[in-house]
């Protein structure tokens, strides 16, 4: 509940500096897109995936005019965008708005797992092939992204996609609901822990 009272807070502020900034430099600039992306997280943190969605949709729209596709901030609202998409059972568009921030990832960071984009991107496609059912590729991905948020001493954010993974690979096999309930379960443990509103 805790974290949920701070979401909530948060998403206060994020609409609050909306308006600042629509009235101030107008919609289309991009210091107003990082405040869309923001609020569209908060919204997300709540449970409202649909307004999340749309959030981003419009700093992704200003992103892309102000920067193109090879840029940090347009590849991380890609991400998000992509990781609402594929929440809302949407694996297709998810998959789309995710080669759209890969390429250009690539060509800016290469694929080394230890920078936090290119670990977003490698997670994203893990988790898609676990939605569509590849879990052992799926696993194998989301494994080397688990050792370096380990090797850097991240929170464990992947993890619990991977125990995800590890669970629908479980359910799928028929083995037993209390397993993966419990691999379920550290998941939404590992999440509550390290969530946060967005900076």
């Amino acid at each position: 509940l805790m974290h949920l009272g701070r979401n909530a807070d948060s998403r206060t502020c994020f609409e609050r500096s909306l308006e600042i900034r629509r009235k101030a430099i107008g919609v289309e600039h991009p210091d107003t897109a990082k405040v869309f992306r923001k609020l569209a997280t908060s919204r997300r943190r709540l449970g409202d995936l649909a307004d999340a969605a749309a959030g981003y949709e419009t700093a992704t729209s200003i992103f892309v005019k102000a920067y193109g596709y090879h840029h940090p901030d347009t590849i991380k609202v890609l991400c998000d965008h992509a990781e609402v998409k594929l929440a809302l059972d949407d694996a297709k568009r998810a998959e789309d708005l995710l080669n759209a921030a890969h390429e250009p990832c690539r060509s800016l960071f290469g694929e080394d797992l230890t920078l936090g984009l290119v670990r977003e991107c490698a997670a994203i496609r893990a988790q898609i092939l676990s939605h569509n059912g590849d879990y052992d590729d799926a696993r194998t991905r989301l494994q080397a992204i688990v050792q370096a948020e380990e090797q850097l001493n991240m929170p464990p954010k992947y993890k619990a996609a991977f125990l995800i993974n590890d669970a629908r690979a479980l359910r799928a096999s028929g083995g037993s609901q209390d397993d993966v309930a419990k691999l379920a379960r550290q998941a939404h443990d590992i999440l509550a822990a390290i969530f946060r509103p967005p900076d």
